[in-house]
């Protein structure tokens, strides 16, 4: 999942939202089959956003991308916990 969320990064730092949908998508799709459902939710708040055409600007995007850092971050680390007990 972090290779994706760089791969969205890096898509939105040279303005190119098309080649973020794919990574979305694959984060959406992954972190519903492991019960994410806040990264899931996120990712597909992301994906949707891309695919629709809507003019979100990219500092919105960007935003976006943060949170879902920030939430995968918070995943992991609960994720971790669970298995130390």
């Amino acid at each position: 999942t972090q290779t994706y969320l760089q791969q969205i990064d890096d898509a939105l730092s040279l303005g190119d939202k098309g080649e973020a949908v794919l990574p979305a998508h694959t984060i959406k799709s992954s972190s519903k089959i492991i019960g994410a459902t806040g990264m899931a939710a996120l990712a597909e708040t992301m994906e949707s956003r891309l695919r629709s055409g809507v003019r979100d600007s990219m500092e919105e995007l960007t935003e976006l991308s943060a949170r879902m850092q920030t939430t995968y971050g918070h995943t992991m680390a609960r994720s971790e916990g669970l298995l130390m007990q």
